[in-house]
Order: structure tokens, then sequence, then C-alpha cells
């Protein structure tokens, strides 16, 4: 699970939540090519997780309904939108 500072806290991103047996990698690929507004943006990840930063007036291109169709065939994800709240253990607000 990726972890957050202080400086994370309010930040809001878009989470994909995979299985550890999905490449990451081909994921970020694919999303990177089909949504080239997302070269422009610092993508997180680690083994399971790939978190797309939320920023303010950034012209992303799709919606997360978009996201999650587009996803379906290539891993088996889980997709959602959180903000950081360090006053939270999971440091997690949906």
């Amino acid at each position: 699970m990726i972890t957050f500072t202080n400086k994370d806290d309010n930040k809001q991103f878009i989470s994909i939540n995979t299985d550890e047996n999905a490449n990451i990698d081909i994921i970020i690929q694919e999303i990177r090519k089909q949504y080239p507004s997302l070269k422009q943006l610092h993508i997180v990840f680690d083994e399971a997780e790939i978190l797309i930063p939320l920023e303010t007036g950034f012209p992303y291109g799709f919606s997360l309904n978009e996201l999650r169709e587009y996803i379906k065939p290539i891993a088996a994800a889980t997709i959602s939108h959180f903000a950081v709240d360090m006053d939270t253990p999971t440091q997690r607000y949906y």
C-alpha cells in the first residue's frame, strides 16, 4: 500500500487496485496511450496499485466510468477516487 506524507494531505487521487499478478507497467503504458494527457502527470504505483493525481483544471479527457470500462479488458481492477486525510488510519477518505 502506498503511504503519504503531510504534504499530500487533502490531495485527491484516482486509485486503480489490481491483484498482484497484474503487470502494472503494461496497465500504465496502455492508459497513457489511450489518454495522452496522463503523460504529463507523475503517476505513482507499487506492485498492486496505480495512483493518478487529480489536479484542478487539468484536462484529463476521460471520466472515471470511462476509465473503468477501458481497464476492464486489460486487467481485473477496482477503480475508485479518494482524498488523502492524514488524520485517518488508512490515510484515505473515500
